[in-house]
């Protein structure tokens, strides 16, 4: 080894390290300039400091530096940005849907919305995110949800990795790479752990020969129907529907003789909660002249005639003809309606301050049709 080299290493190994400060104890000020200064070795404290005065793109080049390793580990979920290397299992659940599992055993739902008629992608796409909007103020619990960026329809084109669950029809890599020919709203939606639907519940009763068991399912499922907090949420979710012309959980009807309820789409977490999933209904617009739930929402004496059909048919579908304390369960019913009714009016404002600042014709709309339903609600 030469000389200047060994020189070199004892100089090298005199000159004192840099000093990390501790992100407590440092001024904001201090603590963005040693992050800036020093970006392989600072905390993501002080990163944190930085992005606060600087933004997100100052940060960003500071972590693109050669040697600087990522802070915190990427997982999956809505608000995340999507990239196919956080993904390490694909499962498909439906047609239309699947779960993607990250490395941590975090995990985000993929589902697909298709247009129907001469509706387009974008004016589906705005009508699902006011539907998003209006239901996470009824229903607090509602799962969250966001569109996709084009970016992140590539990542998913991207994916190589096989398809568990559901083998039929095209997979997620291949709707995405169709997405040009074929277009699609895709949805990213938090994952929640699901049970059983209300029509998968009284099949199981239906199915259960041992008769002391089938009984006590059965009262199970009563109990479960019956419980005033599943009634209240379920008339909430009816206003949801019938504000927004979603017919598939609520029918817009009051004929006893009908369908009222689509069993299928009443779903229950694995803690038996009711928890609205399917809040988009693809065939059926949010239109200025079409508002079949109109009268149903806008009359009390309705509001009581769609609450009592609606029970009874919840109780007839799972096989109760009649039960002596059915009135309680049509007034947990209607109190939930009627809730959610009196809190439509809160969003008003928001919807006055989205028509003066969307920027497309057919969003104004959507949220011009939405305040005016709202606003003939509180006359």
């Amino acid at each position: 080894m030469s000389k200047q080299l060994l020189k070199q290493n004892k100089t090298a190994a005199r000159r004192p390290a840099a000093v990390l400060p501790s992100a407590r104890r440092i001024s904001p000020a201090h603590g963005q300039l040693w992050a800036a200064a020093n970006p392989r070795l600072a905390s993501p404290a002080h990163f944190l400091q930085l992005q606060r005065a600087a933004g997100n793109r100052a940060v960003g080049r500071l972590l693109a530096l050669p040697g600087r390793g990522p802070i915190v580990q990427r997982t999956l979920g809505v608000r995340n940005k999507l990239n196919k290397n956080d993904v390490t299992a694909i499962t498909k659940v439906a047609a239309k849907v699947w779960i993607l599992t990250g490395h941590n055993n975090d995990s985000v739902v993929i589902k697909v919305e298709l247009p129907s008629g001469t509706e387009n992608v974008e004016d589906l796409a705005a009508r699902q995110e006011y539907i998003t909007h209006l239901g996470k103020s009824l229903l607090s619990d509602m799962p969250d949800s966001q569109r996709l960026t084009d970016g992140e329809i590539g990542e998913l084109a991207q994916l190589t990795l096989p398809e568990g669950g559901n083998q039929s029809g095209p997979t997620l890599r291949q709707v995405a790479q169709d997405v040009g020919q074929f277009p699609v709203v895709f949805l990213k939606v938090e994952r929640v752990s699901m049970g059983e639907n209300l029509e998968d519940k009284i099949r199981d009763v239906r199915n259960t020969s041992q008769p002391a068991e089938k009984q006590q399912k059965h009262q199970d499922l009563l109990n479960l129907i019956t419980n005033p907090t599943t009634l209240k949420r379920l008339g909430r979710m009816a206003v949801l529907d019938l504000l927004v012309n979603n017919q598939d959980r609520f029918f817009p009807s009051i004929d006893p003789k009908e369908r009222i309820v689509n069993v299928t789409n009443i779903d229950f977490t694995q803690t038996n909660q009711v928890i609205a999933i399917d809040n988009l209904d693809p065939n059926n617009r949010i239109e200025q002249d079409k508002w079949i739930g109109a009268s149903l929402l806008k009359e009390r004496k309705m509001r009581v005639v769609y609450a009592t059909n609606a029970v009874r048919y919840l109780l007839r579908a799972a096989q109760f003809e009649f039960h002596t304390q059915q009135s309680s369960y049509i007034k947990n019913f209607l109190q939930g309606m009627n809730d959610a009714v009196a809190e439509l009016k809160n969003f008003v404002g928001p919807l006055e301050y989205m028509i003066r600042t969307e920027t497309t014709p057919k969003r104004k709309e959507i949220a011009s049709i939405l305040r005016d339903r709202i606003k003939s609600l509180q006359e």
